[in-house]
């Protein structure tokens, strides 16, 4: 039997993870204009039997936090790594990983897509796997909140 818990409202008061993960998938939404192929996959795993290629699997892992002031209710720095995983079935013509890389790179770099601040990207990790080949993106990242 599972119970129903339920996690009670905070007033506007500590991490706004929602807000920040929205700003920066609202950032990726928009190279659509650019790129009107590109598949953005955020639910794992991704069908690659329908999927496009290319297309961009997104993450957001969130990796620690700071206190920035004293106190109870000092404000809270939260830090965290947008990763745009790109995909390219093996052999495929058209966009290239690489140059949708530099586009992604330039396109997060040291941005401020409030209440997110991001740093400079960097290469990650290559794959080859199934026919695919996979480079990461990451996007360093961090946002205050309050108390």
């Amino acid at each position: 039997m599972s119970r129903l818990i339920t996690i009670p409202t905070t007033d506007g008061v500590g991490p706004d993870y929602a807000a920040a993960r929205a700003a920066l998938v609202q950032q990726l939404q928009q190279i659509t204009t650019d790129f009107p192929d590109l598949d953005i996959e955020y639910a794992d795993p991704v069908d690659t039997d329908t999927v496009s290629s290319p297309f961009v699997f997104v993450d957001v892992r969130w990796d620690h936090s700071k206190s920035t002031g004293v106190g109870v209710n000092a404000n809270q720095r939260v830090y965290g790594s947008f990763i745009l995983n790109i995909f390219n079935l093996q052999g495929s013509t058209g966009l290239s990983s690489n140059n949708l890389l530099k586009y992604l790179t330039m396109r997060f770099r040291n941005k401020t897509l409030a209440p997110v601040v991001t740093t400079n990207p960097m290469p990650g990790k290559s794959d080859s796997r199934h026919g695919w080949d996979s480079q990461e993106l990451v996007v360093p990242f961090w946002f205050d909140s309050i108390g």
